[in-house]
């Protein structure tokens, strides 16, 4: 089983916060644990640090240049309204 860190960067998560509302930064270790995979859970996955829900375009665009300005990689997914 992958191992969840429980690291999040507090400043980042709360600069994608004011983008995108606070409601819409999840950083408890289930929702990264499940966002981070699809059916089958590999050994050595690498778990997201934080699931953002962006409600608009705007949002998306924001908190991609958010990320890219620091260095952070950018994984999308939209398989699951859950995850």
């Amino acid at each position: 089983m992958p191992r969840v860190s429980s690291a999040v960067d507090l400043t980042l998560a709360q600069s994608i916060a004011a983008i995108v509302g606070g409601e819409n930064v999840i950083q408890d270790a289930a929702a990264r644990l499940l966002a981070s995979s699809d059916l089958y859970l590999w050994p050595d996955a690498v778990i997201a640090d934080l699931v953002v829900r962006p409600q608009s375009t705007d949002e998306v665009s924001r908190t991609v240049s958010l990320l890219a300005n620091n260095g952070k990689v950018l994984v999308p997914r939209g398989a699951s309204p859950q995850a």
